[in-house]
């Protein structure tokens, strides 16, 4: 994963525990512009030193935590010490989650990129069911002519 990438991956994290709700939110809480943190986030530039002060005081992250993630480390919110256990609970663990789902969604977009690979998936899914991978009874004229025979 690229310094950029992990960079946005832990903002969203720590926007979802803050319930920062948009990218739009932070940029005004960081007093910086949306395009500026678009910039980071997408790696077109490194964040100037006043930019990552700004994410770190709207994030809540102790100085220095920005330059951390850019080199694989973790952050530090303010009040921790980086020492401090952080035990999982039910919280981190939904955010885990929601990483995991966020990386396959990830790859379901560039594998369906291809026009005609995205067409044989929808193709798929009108033919399967909700939750049984089978086509779905209440699309399937054969259950439907038995059920109103």
């Amino acid at each position: 994963m690229e310094p950029h990438e992990r960079l946005a991956r832990a903002m969203r994290q720590r926007m979802a525990e803050l319930r920062i709700k948009t990218w739009r939110e932070l940029a005004a809480l960081a007093d910086i512009s949306y395009e500026t943190l678009r910039s980071a986030r997408t790696g077109e530039n490194l964040p100037s030193e006043g930019t990552k002060g700004g994410l770190e005081r709207a994030l809540q992250w102790m100085h220095g935590s920005i330059d951390a993630i850019l080199d694989g480390r973790e952050s530090t919110p303010v009040g921790t010490e980086a020492s401090e256990s952080r035990k999982p609970d039910r919280f981190t663990e939904a955010l885990e989650a929601l990483r995991r789902a966020e990386e396959s969604l990830e790859d379901f977009r560039r594998i369906t990129a291809d026009p005609e690979v995205a067409q044989a998936v929808r193709r798929a899914m009108e033919r399967s069911g909700p939750d049984s991978g089978g086509p779905d009874p209440a699309t399937n004229d054969e259950d439907a002519q038995r059920d109103s025979a």
